[in-house]
C-alpha cells in the first residue's frame, strides 16, 4: 500500500485490522474491515466491523455493536447506534440515506 498520508490516516492505531480497500482521506479507527469490503474516499468508520461490504464516499459509521455484513452503504449515508431491537443488520442504502440502530 503507497505511503500517501490521506491513505494511512490510520497505521499507528492498535484497535484495527483491516483487509479491505479503502480511499484517500477515509478515516477509519477501532475497527475491523473484513474482506471483501470496499470503502470509498472521504468516509469515517468508528468502533464497527464491517465486511463483504460496499460503503460509498462521504459515508459515517460508528458505535455498532453487531457487525455489518453483506452491505451497501450509499452515498453520504450514516449508520449509527440508537437504543432498539432486534438487533441485526442487513443494510441496502441509498444516496444521501440516514439510519439509526440500537
Amino acid at each position: 500500500m503507497p505511503e500517501n498520508p490521506d491513505l494511512m490516516r490510520h497505521k499507528h492505531s492498535t484497535d484495527l485490522c483491516v483487509r479491505g480497500l479503502y480511499g484517500a482521506g477515509t478515516e477509519i479507527s477501532e475497527c475491523f474491515i473484513g474482506p471483501f469490503t470496499a470503502i470509498n474516499h472521504h468516509c469515517v468508520v468508528r468502533r464497527c466491523e464491517v465486511q463483504f461490504s460496499i460503503v460509498m464516499e462521504h459515508s459515517l459509521i460508528e458505535d455498532i455493536d453487531t457487525p455489518i455484513e453483506s452491505s451497501v452503504i450509499g452515498r453520504r449515508a450514516r449508520v449509527g447506534r440508537i437504543q432498539r431491537r432486534p438487533r441485526a443488520y442487513r443494510l441496502t442504502l441509498g444516496d444521501y440515506s440516514c439510519v439509526e440502530m440500537p
